[in-house]
């Protein structure tokens, strides 16, 4: 059944039915003896053995596994005791190097959840789970299982094994929370299904973790603790930042030598302030979801950092210090604000300092500064919750001002509680304890008829006459039997008078736990009724013809010289390129198995046979793909070589099969030898200035033209500069050449100075213009010329540029001939409004300071008009006569861009000359509430049972009864970008952040109802609308800023 190898006395030993015998070498042969039993030792089925080494004699146990599921212990070939561990057979035992001994469960499925089965990843059939092979690990932190059912499991040792567990930090839109602690793991959990849901392997120790505050949420690790007499560890006060779903990297830094103790993301989630040990306040500014390295450090403390919080405006901190200190400073610039009285009136996002004015009577008497570990406000900011040194959990009244404020304890961690954290919408508390390395997670409930809500400016020193109003219970799977939580009375602790909601009882897929909308939603008296069938309808894209999509972002493209093919190359780990039919769109074949990272360069032989790229890894290697037929049907990999390690902007190819590549400060010259490819670097000489390289296009007899980053043409003849012309003020940014009919060459440049310029073959310049004269563009951004190209006729010229517009100008002169395409190009574009009567036009406006009117039969934007500052919404007069825009918007640190932020501007259509302006807001809150007002007086009405039955002249609002059903499940409260009904109130349309623009049936009302979805964005959608006649809707895209026409038919 089993053989292995005794080392202690160089035996072997075999395992049986019934047997286990030891086998003695002498010579070539094998002497046997049978262990001895004993008389009260059940013989039975062995199946494995393992030597367990010790210190005294003998020099190792042996480990034995019997079938009804003992451990049998043998010293000296004798069985000396008997332990039970398993129900079934014991199939493999495995010793770590520590000795410890790992003894697989007789079934795999007990290590599973539950619903394990259910989710698609395990058998049913139990009898597959057996476990008959296991091992640890080297640093023993995971098993390894082989089972019956041939299967091979790797599990993460769950739990936090060693020292102390601090770290704890709170999603701000899930029901989650994460924790990190000194097993060097980060484990994200539900509190929903009390499981861990992801677990990340540190590098170091980490005590601090923080979410960030807006999406894509990720989290912050601070590395480091003190352990023992243990040494520094190389990652010690460095700070991880990982994506919060994935838990991949995003960023990394060291800032301190000391460990990091406490970590925060700002209100705006412009600002990572990081607390050390070293008695410092890093601050990272992070922009666009990018961290920068540390901008500003506070060192006003006298001790290592303990706590620290910002202002709702992200404009100050307070913190506190090992010294019992409380201090302020700015955020932006790091420096102290020593004038407390200047801030009392500041409103803090978090309150988590243990001292403070409004925690002055959290404090117990004959306490000293570190009894009290962790402190937390709830974020209705009525309580607060602490966890000390002697295992209690405390609920305060906020603010808690008055000596010894009165306080309801709570018992169950076993040591000191290192940390406290409210939930998102205050319904449970998540604590953990120090070396009991428990997570607790407590219920917070009201007690039934003892709500108040009066409250006093002062707390008083004696306890309340009423009992108390709120409470905590350890979450059990269910209330009790008469649906009331139990309550608790603990000596020496009174009572409060507050109370707070209890949340909804549903499961899974709540954004709040309150939705305060839901109490403003009344049927009306005769509602249509409901069809939650999948609408029959089909969605097709009008003016663009979806490909089948690369699985990343496209970062090149390259189409051959006859127009035939056209090639991609995508951004990804393993990347691939594809080569299209031109005409058709289908993909001929997906060239793969090279490129790391990403292709940032491809381009097609003269004989398009042959296609050369570049890939993103650090060499920018160069690979050769061939089709020996030409139809590129049967593509494959010919040959590769390393490039130049600068960042490559280009690649060309030159007759004869020869390529060129180029970029930052190189340009490689690249020939063809059978199965070789090889390079020479060019050398710029005295004509040239090594710089950026930025374009190139094959000339006359074998030689190369490049543009660069200074406006020069560089003419090289071989692998020198032979000719050098100034070309344009700014950047050379695009060229093109073409053989002309007379075997002349002409070449065709543009710039970031907005001028296209035309060239003949001695580079003569014969024709120039500036985009500016067509009227086309008015931004200065928006001048740089990013790709020229020249029609076969040679009397039209296709630009494009940096602002996303496509247009063709007439050669000599400039005049505009024909806008092909036209959009959005900074950051997001969001305000979308569709005219009220003309079912073709249609208006956006975005970050980029630009609104265009679209015609949908022309298929682009008719009409440009630059905007005062950044604008995210947008609305026609009921006519069609006027546009009304807002302007604002947050973009980088969160910081309002320009002085029109708040301002509404009215505009006459189609002239788009503005014709009024006001201030009316400063701000936009977002609460998921649905409410009503007079639009006459601008007062509220409370009362949505008596608007029930008014007739909307619009349907845009997420929330409300026709769009209780389109919200997906798990979804959070900003999940669902936009909503538009349709016209005839057939069918409702949304766009969400999984980049799908879905069209229900309307109403809808039914959690779960079917829908068909338009894929096309690459972003989350920010907007959808149907056109008036209901044919068709347009939707624009966030980070992709493209505006998209879905055709819809039956």
């Amino acid at each position: 059944m089993h053989l292995t190898h005794y080392a202690a006395t160089n035996e072997w030993i075999s395992l049986g039915d019934k047997t286990i015998t030891f086998w003695a070498e002498q010579g070539r042969n094998l002497n046997g003896k049978k262990a001895i039993l004993g008389k009260n030792t059940p013989t039975q089925v062995f199946y494995c053995a393992i030597a367990v080494p010790t210190t005294g004699k003998p020099s190792s146990k042996l480990i034995v596994g019997a079938h009804d599921g003992s451990l049998y212990v043998l010293d000296d070939k004798n069985v000396s005791r008997v332990l039970k561990a398993h129900t079934g057979p014991a199939y493999a035992l495995f010793a770590s190097r520590n000795f410890d001994i790992a003894i697989p469960l007789t079934k795999l499925f007990n290590l599973l959840p539950p619903d394990a089965s259910k989710k698609g990843g395990a058998a049913t059939s139990s009898s597959l789970f057996g476990v008959r092979s296991v091992c640890f690990n080297s640093e023993h932190t995971r098993i390894l299982l082989g089972t019956s059912g041939s299967d091979v499991v790797q599990f993460d040792r769950m739990g936090t094994k060693a020292t102390v567990l601090w770290g704890l930090a709170v999603h701000p839109a899930k029901p989650e929370y994460c924790t990190v602690g000194d097993d060097k793991t980060l484990r994200v959990w539900s509190t929903e299904h009390r499981l861990q849901l992801r677990v990340k392997s540190l590098e170091c120790v980490a005590r601090a973790c923080a979410y960030s505050n807006a999406a894509p949420f990720c989290i912050a690790v601070g590395f480091g603790g003190r352990i023992g007499k243990r040494k520094k560890h190389v990652k010690e006060g460095g700070v991880v930042v990982f994506s919060a779903d994935s838990l991949e990297i995003v960023f990394e830094d060291k800032p301190s030598k000391e460990w990091i103790s406490e970590i925060k993301f700002s209100p705006n989630n412009a600002t990572l302030a990081v607390g050390s040990h070293d008695n410092a306040i890093y601050l990272y500014a992070i922009r666009d979801n990018r961290f920068t390295k540390v901008t500003k450090v506070f060192r006003g403390h006298n001790s290592y950092i303990t706590h620290l919080d910002f202002s709702t405006d992200g404009k100050y901190l307070q913190s506190n210090c090992g010294a019992y200190e409380l201090l302020f400073s700015d955020a932006n610039t790091g420096k102290q604000v020593t004038s407390a009285r200047s801030l009392r009136d500041v409103q803090w996002h978090t309150w988590t300092c243990a001292l403070g004015w409004p925690v002055q009577g959290i404090w117990p008497a004959c306490a000293d500064g570190t009894d009290i570990n962790a402190v937390h406000r709830c974020h209705s900011g009525e309580l607060v919750a602490t966890g000390d040194d002697f295992g209690q959990v405390k609920l305060f009244r906020y603010p808690a001002v008055a000596k010894h404020s009165v306080s309801y304890s709570y018992a169950g961690h076993s040591s000191h509680v290192t940390n406290v954290r409210w939930l998102e919408n205050d319904t449970h508390v998540i604590t953990t304890g120090g070396l009991d390395r428990t997570i607790m997670q407590w219920k917070h409930v009201q007690v039934e008829g003892h709500a108040d809500d009066s409250r006093d400016d002062k707390i008083p020193l004696v306890p309340p006459s009423k009992p108390v109003g709120t409470t905590l219970c350890e979450d059990p799977d269910e209330d009790d039997d008469d649906g009331k939580p139990p309550t608790h009375h603990h000596a020496g602790t009174k009572t409060d008078t507050l109370g707070t909601a209890m949340f909804g009882a549903d499961v899974g897929d709540e954004f709040m736990a309150v939705k305060p909308w839901i109490g403003a939603i009344a049927a009306p008296s005769n509602p249509p009724k409901e069809n939650p069938r999948e609408p029959e309808l089909t969605m097709r894209l009008e003016w663009y013809r979806r490909m089948p999509r690369h699985s990343d972002d496209i970062l090149c493209m390259a189409m051959s010289p006859s127009g035939r093919f056209v090639a991609t190359g995508e951004r990804g780990k393993k990347p691939s390129i594809r080569v299209w039919d031109a005409k058709s769109g289908a993909t001929l074949c997906v060239l793969t198995g090279f490129h790391a990272r990403g292709v940032v360069s491809v381009t097609f032989s003269h004989d398009e046979k042959t296609i050369a790229s570049v890939g993103d890894d650090d060499d920018h290697s160069l690979a050769i793909w061939e089709d020996k037929g030409g139809a590129w049907s049967n593509g494959r990999l010919m040959t590769t070589s390393k490039g130049d390690k600068n960042v490559n902007l280009f690649a060309i190819a030159l007759p004869r099969q020869a390529f060129v590549t180029g970029g930052v400060k190189h340009i490689l010259f690249w020939t063809l030898q059978g199965k070789t490819v090889s390079h020479v670097k060019g050398q710029f000489g005295k004509l040239a200035t090594q710089q950026p390289l930025l374009c190139a296009c094959s000339f006359y007899d074998q030689t190369t033209l490049t543009g660069a980053d200074n406006g020069d043409l560089y003419h090289w003849t071989g692998h020198t500069v032979t000719k050098s012309v100034k070309a344009h003020d700014g950047s050379l940014s695009a060229l093109f050449s073409v053989l002309q009919p007379d075997k002349s060459y002409t070449v065709v440049s543009g710039g970031k100075d907005g001028k296209v310029c035309v060239w003949n073959q001695s580079l003569q310049q014969t024709s120039s213009f500036s985009i500016d004269a067509s009227g086309n563009l008015s931004s200065v951004r928006a001048k740089t010329i990013k790709s020229v190209a020249l029609d076969s006729t040679f009397k039209k010229i296709l630009v494009g540029t940096l602002s996303s517009d496509a247009f063709e100008v007439e050669v000599g002169t400039g005049v505009l001939l024909k806008t092909v395409a036209g959009g959005h190009f900074m950051g997001e574009t969001w305000g979308l409004a569709v005219h009220p009567l003309d079912p073709t036009a249609f208006v956006t406006v975005g970050d980029d300071k630009i609104a265009r009117v679209y015609d949908r039969q022309a298929k682009t934007s008719v009409v440009l008009m630059e905007l005062e500052d950044m604008a995210r919404a947008i609305a026609f007069s009921p006519r069609g006569t006027m546009l009304a825009i807002g302007y604002g918007g947050d973009v980088g640190r969160g910081k309002k861009k320009g002085g029109k932020v708040g301002a509404i501007g009215f505009y006459e259509h189609p002239s788009t000359t503005i014709v009024f302006e006001d201030h009316p807001s400063k701000a936009a809150i977002s609460g998921y509430e649905l409410l009503f007002c007079d639009t006459t007086t601008g007062k509220q009405m409370k009362s949505a049972r008596a608007l029930k039955d008014v007739v909307w002249d619009t349907w845009t609002c997420v929330l409300g009864w026709p769009v209780q059903g389109i919200w997906p499940e798990f979804a959070d409260g900003t999940d669902v970008n936009a909503t538009c009904a349709s016209t005839s109130r057939t069918f409702v349309a949304t766009g969400d952040d999984s980049s799908n623009v879905k069209v229900f049936r309307y109403p809808c009302l039914t959690k779960g109802a079917k829908w068909i979805a338009g894929q096309g964005h690459c972003s989350h959608v920010t907007n959808v609308r149907f056109t008036q006649d209901d044919k068709y809707i347009v939707s624009t895209g966030g980070n992709d800023r493209t505006t998209m026409l879905w055709r819809l038919s039956d």
